[in-house]
């Protein structure tokens, strides 16, 4: 049941839940990426009735817009949405140099094939620590004769 302090209606994230048939985490993500106002009062997060105007008066963004517009979002990343990486690029070169196959590389590298494959492709970027593996599996490559 909602809060009313004289104008003020406030809801908690269950209740928004319900009525929209969102979940809580999905409210949650909305209020930490700024797309709906709310505040947290002890160990509850609240919405006021106008946060909710605000959000549903605004432009659509995401999900929304793409119904709305009768498309519908591809989850795979196009080339140009990955910038190519210099390490991928050295992995590459140095793969059709050794003539090195993705599964060849990537027992090097300590992966999956699958996740060369997406690196090569740029569907994926490589981690950090997958970053030093790549370089540990490139000197072993140059190593082969």
């Amino acid at each position: 049941m909602p809060i009313k302090i004289n104008d003020l209606t406030l809801f908690n994230l269950k209740e928004i839940s319900q009525k929209f048939g969102v979940s809580i985490d999905s409210i949650r993500s909305y209020i930490k990426a700024g797309k709906l106002k709310g505040r947290k009062f002890g160990v509850s997060w609240y919405v006021s009735s106008r946060a909710l105007e605000e959000y549903f008066s605004g432009p659509f963004t995401g999900a929304a817009e793409t119904h709305q517009e009768g498309e519908r979002g591809s989850k795979k990343p196009t080339k140009t949405e990955i910038v190519k990486d210099s390490l991928v690029e050295e992995l590459r070169e140095v793969m059709e140099e050794k003539r090195v196959s993705a599964n060849a590389a990537a027992r090097h590298i300590k992966t999956y094939a699958s996740q060369v494959i997406k690196w090569l492709k740029y569907r994926a970027k490589p981690t950090p620590v997958l970053r030093k593996r790549i370089k540990r599996g490139i000197r072993r490559m140059k190593g082969l004769n």
